[in-house]
């Protein structure tokens, strides 16, 4: 018998919504052509969220087996794995009627690159 996972659906205003609300994050999909097509990864949460907000469908985001049953919204902080050596968060979504699973995932070291870049030409200073 197949196993059955676990799984939340959200609407891609959702995760706009969550992922604007982390500002200076960037993120990196995996696994999903169209976005992959749309955007160059990895890229600040706002061109995520610019892109995501034009599409008005729902997405399938697969629970972990250790995250408890989730009755009304979910709290996508409380489903993202943040098991990895930088604890950054992942996701892994469907979108609704595939089967085509992809990874949502953070990426801290190309937002640390950022702020560093973005100081350094506050400051005046050039990057080589």
């Amino acid at each position: 018998m197949a196993e059955t996972r676990r799984s939340v659906m959200i609407t891609t205003g959702k995760l706009a919504d969550w992922l604007d609300a982390q500002e200076g994050t960037w993120w990196w999909i995996d696994g999903d052509p169209d976005l992959m097509s749309q955007l160059n990864f990895p890229c600040p949460n706002e061109e995520l969220v610019d892109v995501l907000r034009k599409r008005h469908r729902r997405l399938r985001i697969i629970l972990r087996p250790e995250v408890p049953n989730i009755e009304g919204e979910p709290d996508l902080d409380a489903i993202a794995d943040t098991d990895n050596r930088r604890h950054e968060k992942v996701l892994l979504a469907c979108w609704e009627g595939s089967d085509n699973e992809w990874l949502i995932r953070e990426e801290k070291e190309m937002a640390e690159i950022a702020r560093r870049e973005f100081a350094e030409a506050l400051n005046g200073q050039t990057s080589d």
